[in-house]
Order: structure tokens, then C-alpha cells, then sequence
């Protein structure tokens, strides 16, 4: 028997890395003498046999033509076909090799070069006969960091734009996602998608967080689609050592935990002159995302199991992020809204990998600090929290307090209400504070001591355990006594972080007014200056914090920094606007600024001017 290794396995061998495909293509049998040799075929459309001991695939060299746009509209053909014109059919050059049982390697369109400089390339136009290698394409430069060459990418973009995508059944894209998923890239998966038009295709859902914009407070890195692919990428990391279904429900509940945000009422996105507010208030509530999440599944055959654990992320994200501040009540409502009895009894990793999903949400953000810099969050003590939360009202056995309830005589809904309190008062003294967090176990289950779970953990002294947190208490206790001095300060630190923020917002607002947010500098004309002084005008009435222009020269001829202050500010606070050529240093003495804070912010000595 004439045979060869093909596809994956030839691959992997020559990129040095295990493969899992082991398929054979045979060259000069038929189907009735490879069953006469104990075979046992196996493809309906295709001539594909099975060896009879190691159960490997033998397929016949075939070859194949079109007759429609679908992946099965075609006619399949082996009589005769060579070992070139089978390869000849195949998707990517590096796909398009073979090697004989001596391990010499028989590579007819290049797929060796291709595999050295990372590329990957189409064999022939046999590649629009199957849609699907659109996203096989995509996966491929997920897995292997792969570019793609111009006319396969030219081509990608014509079979989308024939709708041949449409053709695909959902079990078929299923596949392809999720293997996907599950690569050290998925990011490098969607933006490929995106670069060829098929993400509007098969993910409509995430290319509609396309512009949609964000607190610049909260989410400094730009619109809810860069937020997405951030998250799924901090979801990607996060998630690099855990098994395949625990990754893979993580990384989806990444991708699509603001499926809501596309969807916030369009007042909370922009204000009546479109400058961005980004407000996405309710984007969890179920009646906000719960269609596109529906839509989604139906059109890539989404499990069910990570359609629900999805489901109760994107619910659930926002209240862990603040769960310090819930309280015991909204702590057993969260318990019940993510039904944790019954998930936590049938998933031991339930409950950290909802954190962990929520804490990739944390960490794929920047925020903006009140002095304007910008800073990524590298932790989230929310995830302990939720978990000693969650474990502590699991603790809590409903049936024996009902039993009791009512084996005193009282209703079932007495009992019902007895269970909730204990529920309560079970998480009541929960603190969140460093030094507990250094007392309690390395469990990583149920975070609690003893182990709760069934899990490992450290030994502690509960007694010096108790009176740890004894002391901690009285800490509590004492902060709570009325402290002028304190309050006053703390009323003062808050007056001025509000002032600063205000600020930093009004400062955004002009720069994306007046295209000074791009990466080239443009100078501000003499118009330019007047505008802004109109438009600081309207800030003043508006926020209620009167701001003065102020023009700083610098020690290159005509140029001048433009910039904006407050004088309620205490220090005094200055951001730079932008940059001016113009004779404005030829002002009224009178404009002339006394403001020395003014002056300190812009290189003390330097002449300022208001405006």
C-alpha cells in the first residue's frame, strides 16, 4: 500500500510539537480493495477507512469540484488522483505537505517556507470552497502567532462579502470557536475575524460595542469593544493553567459580560452636543442583554452549561465589584440570584470561577486618577470576599432550621424567614480587612478556617484566631467615634478629589472638542483660543466650578501652552490643553495673572496670562 502522513501530523512534526491528528492519505487503492484488506469505512461523501487494529484514519487521495457556495455543495472524485492534486484541495500550505514512512517530506506549494516565516498562505482557490477555513484561518493565527499573506486575507474578505459565512451551520462554527478559545491567543482569533469582516458575521453582538463610549473615570483605555478584547485577554492569562472547561466558560464570560453596554439608551451615552458620557447604568439587568446573549448561542451552538455560566457573570459582575459595600441582605440575594446551593453542590470551582472572570473584568480597565495619569488595577480582594461570602451562607444547613421552626410550631414561612436571617447573620461580621485576610487558610475553595470544602489548608490557633479578630472589631468600633478633625479633613480630601476629576473632565472634553487627543500635534489657532474661552464659559454655569484659561510662554519663539485652572481648587490644580503659535504675549498688562500657583505649575518665572 502506496502511503503517506498528511496534514496536522506533518505540522506539528516539522514545527517540533505532539500532534493528535495521525491521518494517512493512500494513493492507488480503491474502496473495494482497501475493505478486502480489512478496513472499515467510515465516510459517507468521502472514501475514509479506519485500520482495523489502531483505529487511525486512511482516506483515498480524492479530489474535489464545486457546485455551490455551501461546504457540501461539491462532487468528490479518487480514481486516479494523485498525491499532489489531493494536496492540491487542502486549505494552508502548511497543511499541504506529506511524508513518506521513511520521514522524507514531499512539500509541492511551499508549505515549509511558509511554517519558517510564519505565514499563512492559501494553496489554491479550492480554499472558497469551505467557509469555514475563514475561521480556521482565524484559529491557525491564534494558535501558532501566524500572519496572514495579503491574497489569502483579499480572499477571506470576498467570501464574507458573497455571505458564504450564512452557508455555515451552527454545530460547524461551534467547533471551530471553541477550539479557539482554548488556544494561548484567542484575542489574535477576533481581531482577525474583524480584519476580514467576518466578526460582523458570526459575532454581530461584540462588533456592536464598536464605538460605544465609557466612562473616561473608569475606563480611560477607550470604548467597550477595546474594553472586551482587554478583558479576554486578561481572562486568557488568568485562565492559562486551568483544565479546558473551566477556561473556556471563563474566557466566554469575558467576551460577552457587557453584551448589555451596546444597549444603554443612547442620553446615557452622549450629551445633547455628543460629547461622550459613557454611562452604562443596568447593562447587567437581564432585560439588556439577555436577547443578544440568546441570539448569540443560537447562531454558534453554544453549550447550554457556558451559556448559563455566562448569564450569571454578566448579571452578577457589577455587584461583586463593589460586594464590599452590598451588606449581609444583598450578599444572600446574591447567593440566591446565582443559585449557588445547587451550583455549588454540583461544581467545586463554581464560585472561583465566577471571581475569576469578574477579577479579568477588574484588571482589563484603566482608570484615571485624579491628577489625569492613567493606571491599570493589578488586584481584586473582591474575589476572597465573594468567596468566604458565598461558602459562609452555604454553611448554613435551611433544612435542620426548618425542622426546628416547625417542629415548634410555627408556619413554613416563619421557618423560610428564620433561614434567611441565619443566612444573614452568617456573613454579618464578615470583614474585609488585610490582616484577616493573612489569618485566613490557603484554601482556595471556600477561603474560610477550618477548611469547609474538604479542601487542604494551614493550620491556625482558632483562639489566636478569635482574638484576632476580636481586636479587629474594636479597630471598627473605635473608628466609628465622632472625630471632627478627621471628618474635616476627609470632607476636605473629598471636596478636592471632586474638584480635580471635574477638572480632568473638563480638560477631555475640550481636547476631543478640538482634536487634540490625536497622536499629531496640531497648534491652536487665535479662533481656537476665543472657542475655548466660550466653551469654558458654559462649564462655569454648568458644573458650578468657574475654570480660567491661561497661556504659558515657552522658550521656543511664538509658542505657548495653552492650559486651564481652577481657582477653587486647594492646591490650586493646572492641565495642559494644548499648544499655540500667536502674538497673545503682546496682551493688556491688566490680563496679566498674580495667580503664583499658576505660575509654580508652568515653570516658576515664566510670564502668564488669563484669558
Amino acid at each position: 500500500m502506496e502511503k503517506y502522513l498528511v496534514g496536522g501530523y506533518v505540522r506539528d512534526k516539522l514545527l517540533g510539537t505532539e500532534s493528535a491528528d495521525v491521518d494517512y492519505v493512500v494513493v492507488n487503492e480503491s474502496p473495494a480493495s482497501m475493505r478486502a484488506l480489512g478496513y472499515k469505512q467510515v465516510g459517507q461523501h468521502f472514501p475514509v477507512f479506519l485500520h482495523p487494529e489502531t483505529g487511525e484514519e486512511y482516506a483515498l487521495a480524492r479530489a474535489e469540484v464545486s457546485t455551490g457556495k455551501g461546504h457540501a455543495d461539491f462532487e468528490c472524485s479518487w480514481e486516479g488522483v494523485t498525491l499532489e492534486q489531493d494536496l492540491h484541495r487542502r486549505d494552508f500550505t502548511i497543511n499541504a505537505m506529506a511524508m513518506t514512512p521513511d520521514g522524507d517530506i514531499i512539500d509541492p506549494y511551499g508549505g515549509q517556507r511558509d511554517l519558517a516565516i510564519g505565514t499563512l498562505r492559501h494553496v489554491s482557490d479550492h480554499f472558497r470552497e469551505d467557509p469555514l477555513r475563514i475561521l480556521r484561518g482565524a484559529r491557525f493565527a491564534a494558535r501558532y502567532s501566524f500572519g496572514m499573506h495579503y491574497d489569502t486575507s483579499k480572499l477571506m474578505k470576498e467570501m464574507v462579502e458573497e455571505n458564504m459565512l450564512e452557508t455555515l451551520p451552527p454545530e460547524r462554527l461551534w467547533g471551530e470557536i471553541e477550539k479557539a478559545m482554548l488556544t494561548t491567543n484567542p484575542l489574535a482569533f477576533f481581531t482577525r475575524l474583524d480584519a476580514c469582516g467576518a466578526l460582523a458575521r458570526v459575532f454581530p453582538e461584540i462588533e456592536a460595542m464598536k464605538g460605544i463610549p465609557q466612562s473616561a473615570q473608569w475606563h480611560a483605555e477607550g470604548n467597550v469593544f477595546i474594553h472586551t478584547l482587554m478583558v479576554l485577554e486578561e481572562a486568557t492569562r488568568l485562565t492559562q493553567d486551568l483544565p479546558p472547561d473551566r477556561k473556556i466558560r471563563i474566557r466566554f464570560a469575558a467576551l460577552l459580560h457587557d453584551l448589555g453596554k451596546p444597549h444603554t439608551p443612547k442620553e446615557l451615552l452622549w450629551d445633547a452636543e455628543g460629547n461622550p458620557i459613557g454611562k452604562h447604568h443596568g447593562h447587567e439587568d437581564p432585560d439588556r442583554f439577555e436577547p443578544s446573549l440568546k441570539a448569540l448561542a443560537k447562531r454558534i451552538n453554544m453549550p447550554s452549561a457556558i451559556k448559563q455560566f455566562v448569564w450569571k457573570v454578566t448579571v452578577a459582575h457589577q455587584l461583586i465589584h463593589r460586594i464590599k459595600d452590598v451588606g449581609p441582605a444583598g450578599l444572600v440575594s446574591l447567593y440566591e440570584r446565582l443559585d449557588c446551593a445547587r451550583a455549588m453542590r454540583n461544581d467545586e470551582f463554581f464560585v472561583e470561577d465566577i471571581g475569576l472572570a469578574c477579577m479579568a473584568d477588574s484588571f482589563g480597565r484603566r482608570v484615571m486618577k485624579d491628577d489625569g495619569s492613567v493606571v491599570k488595577l493589578s488586584k481584586y480582594p473582591q474575589m476572597r470576599f465573594f468567596g468566604q461570602a458565598m461558602f459562609r451562607i452555604a454553611h448554613v444547613s435551611p433544612g435542620d432550621i426548618i425542622t426546628q421552626v416547625r417542629d415548634a410550631g410555627y408556619s413554613l414561612d416563619t421557618a423560610k424567614q428564620k433561614v434567611v436571617a441565619a443566612q444573614r447573620r452568617s456573613v454579618k461580621n464578615l470583614v474585609f480587612d488585610e490582616e484577616k485576610e493573612m489569618a485566613m487558610s490557603d484554601c482556595v475553595q471556600c477561603w474560610e478556617t477550618p477548611c469547609m470544602c474538604g479542601h487542604d489548608y494551614k493550620d491556625w490557633d482558632e483562639k489566636k484566631l478569635k482574638e484576632l479578630i476580636r481586636v479587629l472589631n474594636q479597630q471598627l468600633e473605635s473608628r466609628k467615634k465622632p472625630d471632627p478633625v478627621a471628618d474635616e479633613k476627609a470632607a476636605t480630601e473629598k471636596r478636592i478629589a471632586t474638584m480635580g476629576k471635574r477638572l480632568v473632565g473638563i480638560a477631555t472634553a475640550i481636547r476631543n472638542e478640538f482634536g487634540l487627543n490625536g497622536p499629531a500635534l496640531r497648534y491652536l489657532e487665535e479662533d481656537d483660543v476665543q472657542k475655548i474661552r466660550e466653551r469654558l464659559k458654559k462649564f462655569d454655569s454648568g458644573e458650578g466650578m468657574p475654570v480660567s484659561l491661561i497661556l504659558c510662554k515657552r522658550e521656543v519663539a511664538d509658542l505657548y501652552e495653552l492650559a486651564i485652572t481652577s481657582v477653587q481648587a486647594d492646591p490650586p490644580m493646572t492641565i495642559l490643553i494644548g499648544f499655540h503659535r500667536g502674538k497673545y504675549h503682546a496682551a493688556s498688562p491688566e490680563s496679566q495673572s498674580d495667580n503664583s500657583a499658576s505660575d509654580e505649575a508652568f515653570d516658576g518665572g515664566i510670564p502668564t496670562h488669563h484669558y
